[in-house]
Protein backbone atom coordinates (compact mmCIF):
# COMPACT_ATOMS: atom_id res chain seq x y z
CA UNK A 1 0.00 0.00 0.00
CA UNK A 2 1.46 3.38 -1.20
CA UNK A 3 1.92 6.17 1.56
CA UNK A 4 -0.60 8.89 0.68
CA UNK A 5 -1.14 12.62 1.64
CA UNK A 6 -3.78 15.13 1.64
CA UNK A 7 -1.01 17.19 0.45
CA UNK A 8 0.56 16.77 -2.84
CA UNK A 9 3.98 15.47 -2.81
CA UNK A 10 6.48 15.87 -5.76
CA UNK A 11 9.63 13.40 -6.45
CA UNK A 12 12.03 15.15 -7.92
CA UNK A 13 15.41 13.98 -9.14
CA UNK A 14 17.75 16.65 -10.11
CA UNK A 15 21.51 16.92 -11.80
CA UNK A 16 24.31 18.51 -8.94
CA UNK A 17 27.60 19.20 -10.22
CA UNK A 18 29.92 17.40 -10.09
CA UNK A 19 27.91 13.72 -9.82
CA UNK A 20 26.46 12.15 -12.50
CA UNK A 21 24.02 10.81 -10.82
CA UNK A 22 20.67 12.41 -9.76
CA UNK A 23 20.24 13.28 -6.53
CA UNK A 24 16.70 13.22 -5.08
CA UNK A 25 14.56 14.60 -3.21
CA UNK A 26 10.49 14.78 -2.04
CA UNK A 27 8.44 18.62 -2.45
CA UNK A 28 5.48 19.78 -0.57
CA UNK A 29 3.81 23.18 -0.22
CA UNK A 30 3.97 26.52 -1.96
CA UNK A 31 7.13 26.92 -3.56
CA UNK A 32 7.15 30.76 -2.82
CA UNK A 33 6.71 30.39 0.71
CA UNK A 34 10.20 30.12 3.13
CA UNK A 35 11.64 26.68 2.40
CA UNK A 36 12.45 23.95 5.29
CA UNK A 37 15.21 21.30 3.87
CA UNK A 38 14.56 18.53 6.06
CA UNK A 39 18.03 15.87 6.23
CA UNK A 40 17.11 12.28 7.85
CA UNK A 41 19.48 10.19 9.19
CA UNK A 42 21.50 7.12 8.89
CA UNK A 43 19.55 4.69 7.08
CA UNK A 44 16.84 6.25 7.00
CA UNK A 45 14.84 8.41 3.66
CA UNK A 46 13.69 11.22 2.47
CA UNK A 47 9.65 10.51 3.83
CA UNK A 48 10.70 9.75 7.01
CA UNK A 49 9.39 13.16 7.66
CA UNK A 50 5.98 11.66 6.13
CA UNK A 51 3.82 11.95 9.15
CA UNK A 52 4.77 15.71 9.57
CA UNK A 53 3.72 16.88 5.89
CA UNK A 54 0.11 17.39 6.15
CA UNK A 55 1.22 19.44 9.39
CA UNK A 56 3.16 22.01 7.83
CA UNK A 57 2.95 22.15 4.26
CA UNK A 58 0.31 24.83 4.18
CA UNK A 59 2.80 27.27 5.30
CA UNK A 60 6.00 26.06 4.26
CA UNK A 61 7.55 25.18 1.24
CA UNK A 62 9.09 21.29 2.43
CA UNK A 63 11.84 19.99 0.75
CA UNK A 64 12.81 16.34 2.63
CA UNK A 65 16.39 15.44 0.74
CA UNK A 66 17.78 11.41 0.49
CA UNK A 67 21.15 12.00 1.68
CA UNK A 68 23.91 9.58 -0.47
CA UNK A 69 23.02 5.87 -1.04
CA UNK A 70 19.70 6.42 0.77
CA UNK A 71 16.08 6.49 -0.22
CA UNK A 72 16.21 7.20 -4.29
CA UNK A 73 19.43 8.81 -4.20
CA UNK A 74 21.50 7.86 -7.31
CA UNK A 75 24.92 10.42 -6.64
CA UNK A 76 26.58 7.77 -4.30
CA UNK A 77 27.21 5.97 -7.17
CA UNK A 78 29.86 8.73 -8.47
CA UNK A 79 33.36 7.55 -7.31
CA UNK A 80 34.26 11.09 -6.04
CA UNK A 81 32.04 9.79 -3.05
CA UNK A 82 33.39 8.35 -0.18
CA UNK A 83 32.08 7.23 2.89
CA UNK A 84 33.30 9.41 4.75
CA UNK A 85 31.65 12.22 6.94
CA UNK A 86 33.71 14.90 5.15
CA UNK A 87 32.27 14.12 1.85
CA UNK A 88 28.87 13.42 3.13
CA UNK A 89 29.18 17.31 4.22
CA UNK A 90 30.36 18.61 0.93
CA UNK A 91 27.88 16.91 -0.63
CA UNK A 92 25.12 18.64 1.98
CA UNK A 93 26.94 22.21 1.20
CA UNK A 94 26.50 21.93 -2.74
CA UNK A 95 22.60 20.44 -1.88
CA UNK A 96 22.05 23.70 0.23
CA UNK A 97 24.21 25.97 -2.39
CA UNK A 98 21.23 24.48 -5.06
CA UNK A 99 18.49 24.51 -3.52
CA UNK A 100 18.68 27.79 -1.11
CA UNK A 101 16.62 27.11 1.90
CA UNK A 102 15.25 29.32 4.11
CA UNK A 103 15.43 26.82 7.12
CA UNK A 104 17.13 23.12 7.81
CA UNK A 105 16.45 20.56 9.96
CA UNK A 106 18.39 17.65 10.62
CA UNK A 107 18.02 14.74 12.48
CA UNK A 108 20.26 12.33 14.04
CA UNK A 109 23.71 11.90 11.49
CA UNK A 110 21.55 14.04 9.40
CA UNK A 111 21.81 16.87 12.48
CA UNK A 112 25.43 15.84 12.45
CA UNK A 113 25.83 16.97 8.65
CA UNK A 114 23.27 20.03 8.92
CA UNK A 115 25.96 21.31 12.46
CA UNK A 116 28.63 21.04 9.91
CA UNK A 117 26.99 22.83 6.70
CA UNK A 118 26.10 25.42 9.26
CA UNK A 119 29.16 26.11 10.55
CA UNK A 120 30.02 27.85 7.12
CA UNK A 121 26.35 28.91 5.53
CA UNK A 122 23.76 31.31 8.12
CA UNK A 123 19.63 30.15 7.68
CA UNK A 124 17.06 31.85 9.23
CA UNK A 125 16.75 28.87 11.55
CA UNK A 126 18.60 25.37 12.34
CA UNK A 127 17.05 22.32 14.19
CA UNK A 128 19.08 19.63 15.16
CA UNK A 129 16.73 16.70 16.30
CA UNK A 130 18.39 13.81 18.44
CA UNK A 131 21.72 14.79 17.14
CA UNK A 132 24.75 12.39 16.44
CA UNK A 133 26.99 15.04 17.42
CA UNK A 134 28.60 13.09 20.58
CA UNK A 135 28.78 9.57 20.44
CA UNK A 136 31.01 7.31 23.16
CA UNK A 137 33.86 5.27 21.63
CA UNK A 138 33.60 1.51 21.71
CA UNK A 139 30.14 0.86 20.84
CA UNK A 140 28.82 -2.13 19.54
CA UNK A 141 26.74 -1.06 16.63
CA UNK A 142 30.82 0.12 15.58
CA UNK A 143 32.05 -2.91 16.19
CA UNK A 144 29.32 -4.66 13.94
CA UNK A 145 29.42 -2.00 11.31
CA UNK A 146 33.16 -3.20 10.58
CA UNK A 147 32.65 -6.64 10.87
CA UNK A 148 28.77 -6.57 9.48
CA UNK A 149 29.26 -9.18 6.08
CA UNK A 150 27.14 -8.31 2.88
CA UNK A 151 25.63 -11.27 2.70
CA UNK A 152 24.28 -10.82 6.53
CA UNK A 153 22.96 -7.01 6.19
CA UNK A 154 21.31 -7.91 3.23
CA UNK A 155 18.84 -10.31 5.32
CA UNK A 156 18.45 -7.67 7.61
CA UNK A 157 16.53 -5.32 4.70
CA UNK A 158 13.17 -7.43 5.38
CA UNK A 159 9.90 -6.51 6.82
CA UNK A 160 10.33 -9.29 9.37
CA UNK A 161 13.55 -8.07 10.55
CA UNK A 162 12.72 -4.34 10.77
CA UNK A 163 9.39 -5.39 13.08
CA UNK A 164 12.19 -7.01 15.22
CA UNK A 165 13.89 -3.57 16.02
CA UNK A 166 11.31 -1.29 15.42
CA UNK A 167 10.51 -0.61 19.17
CA UNK A 168 14.62 0.35 20.02
CA UNK A 169 14.17 3.27 17.40
CA UNK A 170 9.97 4.29 17.65
CA UNK A 171 8.26 4.60 20.61
CA UNK A 172 5.41 5.94 19.27
CA UNK A 173 2.40 4.56 16.37
CA UNK A 174 3.37 1.91 14.72
CA UNK A 175 4.67 2.16 11.39
CA UNK A 176 2.50 1.22 8.63
CA UNK A 177 3.84 -1.65 6.13
CA UNK A 178 4.24 0.89 3.53
CA UNK A 179 6.16 2.90 5.74
CA UNK A 180 8.62 -0.40 6.85
CA UNK A 181 9.51 -0.81 2.78
CA UNK A 182 10.21 2.85 2.69
CA UNK A 183 13.26 1.90 4.78
CA UNK A 184 14.39 -1.89 3.74
CA UNK A 185 13.15 -1.84 0.16
CA UNK A 186 16.34 0.53 -0.92
CA UNK A 187 18.95 -1.59 0.86
CA UNK A 188 17.62 -5.19 -1.49
CA UNK A 189 19.80 -3.47 -3.96
CA UNK A 190 23.75 -4.62 -3.11
CA UNK A 191 26.41 -1.80 -4.22
CA UNK A 192 23.55 0.49 -2.00
CA UNK A 193 23.90 -2.06 1.04
CA UNK A 194 26.95 -2.29 0.49
CA UNK A 195 28.40 1.72 0.42
CA UNK A 196 25.82 1.93 3.49
CA UNK A 197 27.73 -0.58 5.72
CA UNK A 198 30.71 1.32 5.04
CA UNK A 199 29.03 4.81 5.74
CA UNK A 200 28.31 3.46 8.79
CA UNK A 201 31.65 2.31 10.60
CA UNK A 202 33.12 5.63 9.01
CA UNK A 203 30.02 8.07 10.37
CA UNK A 204 30.50 5.97 14.17
CA UNK A 205 34.55 6.29 13.73
CA UNK A 206 33.77 10.28 13.42
CA UNK A 207 30.95 10.23 15.75
CA UNK A 208 33.30 9.01 18.77
CA UNK A 209 35.87 11.92 18.87
CA UNK A 210 34.84 14.78 21.50
CA UNK A 211 34.86 17.59 19.75
CA UNK A 212 34.31 20.91 20.79
CA UNK A 213 31.22 22.21 19.21
CA UNK A 214 31.16 26.16 18.62
CA UNK A 215 27.80 28.14 18.70
CA UNK A 216 26.59 28.50 15.32
CA UNK A 217 25.61 32.56 13.85
CA UNK A 218 22.16 30.85 12.81
CA UNK A 219 19.35 30.63 15.86
CA UNK A 220 19.64 27.06 16.88
CA UNK A 221 16.85 24.65 18.46
CA UNK A 222 17.79 21.14 20.02
CA UNK A 223 14.92 18.73 20.24
CA UNK A 224 15.35 15.44 22.03
CA UNK A 225 13.11 12.59 22.97
CA UNK A 226 13.60 11.66 26.39
CA UNK A 227 13.02 7.65 25.29
CA UNK A 228 15.92 8.11 22.72
CA UNK A 229 17.40 4.41 23.03
CA UNK A 230 19.95 5.04 20.14
CA UNK A 231 21.63 8.65 21.73
CA UNK A 232 20.68 9.23 25.30
CA UNK A 233 18.92 12.48 26.12
CA UNK A 234 21.76 12.99 28.60
CA UNK A 235 23.74 14.61 25.98
CA UNK A 236 21.28 17.20 25.16
CA UNK A 237 22.35 19.82 28.32
CA UNK A 238 25.99 20.03 27.17
CA UNK A 239 25.46 20.31 23.46
CA UNK A 240 22.27 23.04 24.08
CA UNK A 241 25.06 25.02 26.36
CA UNK A 242 27.92 24.42 23.81
CA UNK A 243 25.77 25.52 21.01
CA UNK A 244 23.57 27.98 23.03
CA UNK A 245 20.74 26.88 21.51
CA UNK A 246 17.28 26.46 22.61
CA UNK A 247 16.20 23.07 23.98
CA UNK A 248 13.05 21.54 23.95
CA UNK A 249 12.89 17.57 25.11
CA UNK A 250 9.60 15.66 24.48
CA UNK A 251 8.91 12.94 27.24
CA UNK A 252 6.88 10.89 25.04
CA UNK A 253 8.88 10.18 22.11
CA UNK A 254 11.94 7.89 21.09
CA UNK A 255 15.07 8.73 18.82
CA UNK A 256 12.34 10.16 15.67
CA UNK A 257 9.88 12.58 17.25
CA UNK A 258 8.89 13.36 13.80
CA UNK A 259 7.49 9.77 13.22
CA UNK A 260 6.99 9.31 17.49
CA UNK A 261 5.30 12.97 18.44
CA UNK A 262 4.43 14.51 14.54
CA UNK A 263 2.11 16.84 15.96
CA UNK A 264 4.51 17.70 19.32
CA UNK A 265 7.40 18.30 16.39
CA UNK A 266 5.49 20.23 13.82
CA UNK A 267 4.08 22.31 16.27
CA UNK A 268 7.80 23.11 17.88
CA UNK A 269 9.36 23.85 14.22
CA UNK A 270 6.13 26.02 13.70
CA UNK A 271 6.72 28.28 17.06
CA UNK A 272 10.70 28.13 16.74
CA UNK A 273 10.37 29.61 13.13
CA UNK A 274 7.78 32.71 13.88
Amino acid sequence: MPLTFSTTVHSTFQSLDPYRGPIHYFEAGDPTKESILFVHGYMSHGLMFSRVIDLLAEDYHLIMIDLPGHGFDESFRNKSITTTMVDNVVWLTRVVENLKPDHIVGHSFGASLVYEVARHHTFKRVMLVDPGLHIPSGKTEDIIAKKLPIRFAKAIASRPVFRLFEGLQWQGKRMTNAEVDRYVQPFKETERLRYMVRLGSDLLDAACIDKILDPLESKTKILWGRQDRIISVKFATKIKNALRAELQIIDESGHSPAEDTPLIFANSLKHFIA
